[in-house]
């Protein structure tokens, strides 16, 4: 579907997408939304939530997306910043033109439990 600037995330929402490529600059500022939003979550969810994005970066060295509990539980609503739920929606996210900060990458991975692809290449080649 064709998305406007200003109303990106409610056009995800209705697309449903089935896989998601952006810029860098999207997956930056999703990222900042994200932390924006725990941040103003009343203190034991904010708790909770980041003692499962940590659980999840450190199953995600031994290349583990998913943990049925703190992914249904805890960080099952932030799939719906992209048009999906917990067991529907998008299945990949790709992001291109630029490199992505590795910590962003690993954050979103965790948060939206999919896997993300990333491709980039040097144009100015002699």
């Amino acid at each position: 579907g064709y998305m406007y600037f200003d109303r990106l995330y409610s056009d995800l929402i209705s697309a449903k997408p089935s896989v998601i490529f952006s810029q860098p600059w999207f997956w930056n500022h999703l990222y900042h939304t994200i932390l924006d939003d725990i941040e103003k979550t009343w203190f034991l969810k904010r708790w909770l939530i980041k003692k499962a994005i940590a659980t999840k970066l450190e199953l995600l060295e031994d290349n583990y997306l998913m943990h049925s509990f703190w992914d249904w539980l805890v960080l099952s609503h932030f799939r719906s910043y992209l048009g999906g739920t917990e067991k529907t929606g998008f299945s990949w996210m790709l992001t291109a033109a630029a490199p992505i900060n590795t910590s962003i990458k690993e954050f979103i991975m965790v948060v939206m439990s999919r896997p993300m692809l990333e491709a980039y290449s040097q144009t100015e080649c002699y």
